[in-house]
């Protein structure tokens, strides 16, 4: 996570990295997001099959549905 950081710090970006645990994981990811007032939330699949598992219930969907911010999802 914190090489990440680096790239995009070093590609100009401000970032803000928070690690916290909630009941609900999506929970957790759309009330940090909210309360640093970030611009978007990105959130990374671990594999090319998780693409489709995006469909199912999955913390991305879930943030995806709830989040107030737009949200990149990417593969990693």
């Amino acid at each position: 996570m914190q090489s990440a950081c680096d790239r995009a710090t070093a590609a100009g970006l401000r970032v803000v990295f928070q690690a916290q645990e909630e009941a609900r994981t999506w929970y957790g990811i759309t009330g940090a997001a909210h309360s640093c007032h970030a611009d978007l939330v990105v959130m990374g699949l671990d594999a090319p099959s998780s693409l489709n598992r995006l469909t199912r219930s999955s913390v991305a969907e879930h943030v995806l549905q709830r989040s107030m911010l737009p949200v990149l999802v990417v593969r990693t």
